[in-house]
């Protein structure tokens, strides 16, 4: 776990909403980085602590974290944004009791296409249903979604994603109506990604 001296005071300031994500193979022993992301009152994008772990699971999430919170110890969070990943959610969880946390739609969409890019109407229907403003909205592409796959395999996944309460409100917009940052920031992927790109290429060099 590493931060600079400022990094441990912006947390403090700006961590009442983050993104946290993680990118493997940032050096060559093909570490996995986690990063935290703060936005500052300009708009500016300020990395805020960093996990660098040889393989990344809810637990070495869950101690880097703890390590942030005592270096920076009046940080209070409210929400994240995430990729679809359950080690990141465990390890968040864990850390951070309370903690309100949401999908990356950049994501979401591709474990879609991963299960159902042979069932495009149901894709449709999940993507609507993510974009949906409303949860009555949501509740009824997803059950569209089901009643349109074209096979139990595909039905049961859809099921099991996004029925549950707890899973819909992490994946759909309609949750996030009372935070114009979540409706704004609903992607990790311009960020991080790019963030991650860019340290991975001189560090494997």
């Amino acid at each position: 776990v590493f931060a600079d001296e400022q990094q441990p005071e912006d947390l403090e300031k700006y961590g009442h909403t983050f993104q946290f994500d993680g990118a493997a193979s940032m050096n060559k022993w093909d570490a996995t980085m986690s990063t935290i992301m703060v936005q500052s009152p300009t708009g500016t994008w300020i990395p805020v602590g960093h996990l660098l772990v040889s393989e990344e699971c809810g637990d070495t999430v869950e101690a880097g974290l703890l390590k942030l919170r005592e270096w920076a110890p009046r940080w209070q969070w409210h929400y994240c944004l995430i990729d679809d990943s359950s080690r990141e959610r465990k390890g968040l969880r864990a850390a951070l009791p309370g903690l309100r946390i949401y999908l990356c739609t950049v994501h979401s969409r591709r474990t879609m296409m991963k299960h159902l890019g042979k069932q495009p109407t149901s894709l449709e229907f999940l993507n609507r249903a993510m974009h949906r403003y409303t949860e009555p909205g949501c509740v009824e592409d997803v059950d569209r979604a089901i009643n349109r796959a074209t096979t139990n395999k595909a039905k049961t996944w859809i099921k099991k994603q996004y029925l549950p309460v707890w899973r819909r409100r992490m994946f759909g917009l309609f949750a996030r109506q009372h935070s114009t940052w979540l409706m704004q920031n609903t992607a990790t992927q311009a960020i991080e990604g790019a963030f991650h790109r860019d340290l991975g290429r001189h560090g494997r060099s």
